[in-house]
């Protein structure tokens, strides 16, 4: 067994060991190859998307084109609690990832 190791994926760490190694089924591979390279495809295209609108966000934001009503967020006539949006964050993203 390999010996545990700590990653860093974006703010997160995790601590990763492996815990058994398989050889592959070259045959089940070759069922599933069309498949797999569509859903990398259509992962990778998801990314691209989500990744193109961020940066199209984030310059409409910069050039003062984006503007936030807070009055339309409200949640409720009762609720006064003013609720926080931020556009373009890392919490609103199209595609979850």
């Amino acid at each position: 067994m390999s010996r545990a190791r700590p990653f860093a994926i974006g703010d997160n760490f995790y601590i990763v060991r492996l815990k058994e190694r398989k050889e592959p089924d070259l045959a089940d591979f070759d069922k599933r190859k069309l498949e797999l390279a569509r859903e990398a495809e259509r992962t990778k295209g998801e990314r691209v998307l989500s990744d193109w609108m961020r940066a199209a966000c984030v310059e409409a934001k910069e050039a003062k084109r984006i503007s936030v009503n807070l009055d339309v967020l409200k949640y409720g006539e009762d609720n006064n609690e003013q609720p926080s949006y931020e556009p373009c964050s890392e919490n609103h993203r199209l595609f979850g990832g």
